[in-house]
């Protein structure tokens, strides 16, 4: 995260790294997805919650907070901008 811009910044590392594929070293997939303004979060209840980081204190954040050590299940980005990343 950075704080000066109000970037939340959520970084996806995969498994594998270190293994070895044709005598190379190979690292494990990772993507890094950043949010800059006003997003939304979804709960598995179905529960919509607005967050901005630029407009909310810290602690209105924590359910985004919440999510951190969890897994990807998947990502979908849309070509009108909307981003779905799911959890396992």
């Amino acid at each position: 995260m950075t704080f000066g811009a109000f970037l939340i910044d959520i970084v996806a590392q995969g498994v594998g790294g270190g293994r070895r594929e044709s005598g190379r070293a190979v690292a494990a997939p990772s993507a890094v997805l950043r949010f800059e303004g006003e997003s939304q979060l979804i709960e598995l209840g179905g529960e919509a919650v607005l967050l901005d980081p630029e407009k909310q204190k810290w602690a209105a954040l924590t359910p985004l907070f919440a999510l951190r050590h969890d897994r990807f299940a998947s990502a979908l980005a849309t070509a009108d901008g909307h981003l779905e990343v799911s959890f396992i």
